[in-house]
């Protein structure tokens, strides 16, 4: 029995030393394949990198994405510049009316004043688009191909934000706002006319025309819409 149980232990024994002997010849193989893994995706990766060809075809796409990027940025901001020039001179004219007048005449021109400051809140996500030219001229440097999906992507950005700012929501929450003034002026002041003393019909009329104005030239950026769907031109 002492020899059975000796014999079981040896065999057990060994077992357990071919075992770690297998278990340490499996780990380099492991490695090997681990490495040879590695290896054929950088290698899949260096086969799928853009021809020459390829680039040459992007620096030429991404001149022209370029030249649109820096019109969106060009218009965006002399939009702004114009819409403030307007606002501001609203305000202070109203304000001078307000402080040569009387009575309610002097509530409706600081309300108008006030109301005025509207115009000049908007800030167009084209604004952005100067910045981001500089960044696609840095970029284009070490993969013309990445600036030119970056120039698409700002191209789309400034299409979606001209859409949702120039959504027909937009025209009728301006002109009710409008008159909601009017309404709101001549229940307080017990005054209205279009064309008298307070000019209150003629002056929310102008309001209405310069919100809907503003809607309507909002920058819109220069990729075509087709449906629900956006269309680059380059």
């Amino acid at each position: 029995m002492a020899q059975l149980g000796e014999g079981v232990r040896r065999h057990a024994g060994g077992a357990r030393g071919r075992g770690g002997r297998l278990g340490a010849a499996v780990k380099p193989l492991t490695l090997l394949a681990t490495v040879g893994l590695v290896l054929a995706v950088a290698g899949s990766a260096r086969a799928q990198a853009a021809t020459p060809g390829d680039k040459a075809d992007c620096v030429r796409r991404l001149d022209v994405a370029e030249r649109i990027v820096a019109k969106d940025a060009y218009y965006a901001q002399a939009w702004t510049d114009s819409w403030y020039t307007i606002g501001t001179t609203l305000v202070v004219l109203n304000i001078t009316q307000a402080f040569q007048s009387g009575d309610y005449k002097r509530g409706e021109s600081l309300t108008f004043a006030a109301s005025s400051l509207l115009l000049m809140i908007q800030r167009p996500l084209a604004l952005t688009s100067a910045d981001a030219l500089r960044g696609l001229k840095t970029s284009a440097t070490d993969d013309p191909c990445l600036a030119l999906t970056d120039a698409a992507s700002i191209l789309k950005s400034n299409a979606v934000d001209g859409q949702m700012h120039r959504a027909w929501p937009i025209y009728v929450i301006n002109a009710s706002f409008s008159l909601a003034v009017m309404g709101v002026l001549t229940a307080i002041t017990h005054h209205w006319d279009f064309a008298g003393h307070s000019d209150l019909g003629l002056q929310t009329l102008a309001g209405i025309v310069l919100g809907e104005l503003q809607v309507f030239t909002y920058p819109s950026g220069s990729v075509k819409t087709t449906g629900t769907s956006l269309e680059m031109s380059f």
